[in-house]
């Protein structure tokens, strides 16, 4: 932190709280966090801990590579003109600047040690394929597609400490790969450091109180003045979404609207004959699980059986699975993640 204020940011104590968990280091210096997820509402001062990252990775750090991706060009200019104004405005690290690449898209500083910060907009062909990244910043994360994630983040996989960092305010329906990294923050994930400021659904969007519970930076960078404001000008689910922290109804609820699925339940059901239990992983690997059917007294009765993050625990409850119920079959399909699977389980004899 006094590292931040010598470069002429003075951090809230919110951000010092993320920079200080986020940062942390297990023995032997590599990051304890692989990943790092940060939600809050707009407004609070989530660029100046961004800002704050990527001088300390580059001037203390002397880290070889960060990416910093948002979804627009605009976006992307902007905090390369944030980060190129600290410099400049601090003799003791323009000093350290031997270049800066100001080409529309291709916005880089490199120091004298080599360290270098590029500036990318985010694309669907695949902008930021290719480079080997050590630290890799996804700001705008609810506008991140799967396709760019799939093709930015196998960056880093070469690396020696790599970290990825995905900032975000609330995600719409659309926001399908930051909600994943929702629910494995939500649930405790291994290797992932996660912060989020909200409040819960349905809760009254003129409760000050609330504002203050879902707004670290109010006081400190954000007024209740501006807030009023908003609220007049704003759309309650925009208000909601853009300064409580409120997801939209269906992004958190999945494939079914709240309390849909649960609604299909039948708790006098059972299976009377033989299982078929199918395995299933997300497209990133955080999540897998496994489902069974069976013909019960009154149709196809169909459950979910496990969903836990990662992969490593499916072989292991697969075998548990296949040596209680020795009549059952699983599902795989072939072309999906889980079809990585196939191999272990032919060779563990479990029927498929």
């Amino acid at each position: 932190m006094a590292f931040a204020a010598r470069a002429g940011l003075m951090l809230d104590p919110w951000q010092q709280l993320v920079l200080r968990g986020a940062l942390g280091v297990k023995p032997g210096g590599k990051w304890a966090a692989r990943n790092v997820g940060l939600l809050v509402p707009r407004q609070n001062g989530k660029g100046s801990i961004l800002e704050a990252l990527e001088l300390f990775a580059m001037f203390v750090l002397s880290t070889p590579l960060i990416i910093h991706s948002a979804h627009k060009f605009d976006t992307s200019q902007e905090h390369f003109l944030r980060m190129r104004n600290l410099i400049d405005g601090n003799p003791d690290l323009a000093t350290h600047v031997a270049s800066v690449y100001t080409a529309n898209g291709k916005e880089s500083i490199t120091l004298t040690n080599g360290c270098r910060l590029k500036f990318k907009a985010r694309t669907v062909s695949g902008s930021g394929r290719g480079f080997s990244c050590d630290i890799l910043v996804l700001d705008e994360a609810m506008l991140l597609p799967d396709q760019a994630l799939a093709a930015m983040g196998p960056s880093q996989t070469a690396r020696d400490n790599p970290q990825t960092w995905f900032t975000s305010s609330a995600g719409t329906p659309e926001s399908t790969a930051l909600w994943r990294l929702v629910k494995q923050g939500r649930s405790k994930a291994a290797r992932l450091a996660y912060y989020e400021w909200g409040c819960a659904q349905g809760v009254d969007a003129a409760d000050r109180e609330q504002w203050a519970q879902a707004n670290p930076g109010l006081g400190y960078r954000l007024s209740v003045d501006e807030l009023e404001n908003e609220l007049m000008t704003l759309s309650e689910d925009d208000f909601a979404r853009e300064h409580l922290g409120i997801w939209d109804d269906q992004a958190a609820a999945g494939l079914f609207a709240a309390g849909v699925w649960d609604a299909c339940a039948d708790p006098a059901s059972r299976i009377d004959g033989p299982l078929m239990f199918a395995v299933d992983v997300a497209e990133d690997r955080s999540w897998a699980c496994i489902a069974a059917a069976g013909q019960g007294p009154t149709g196809i009765h169909v459950e979910s059986v496990d969903y836990r993050p990662g992969t490593g625990w499916l072989l292991g409850r697969i075998g548990e699975l296949n040596g209680r119920h020795g009549l059952s079959r699983f599902v795989v399909q072939p072309s999906s993640p889980a079809g990585s699977l196939i191999g272990d389980l032919e060779n563990a004899h479990v029927p498929l």
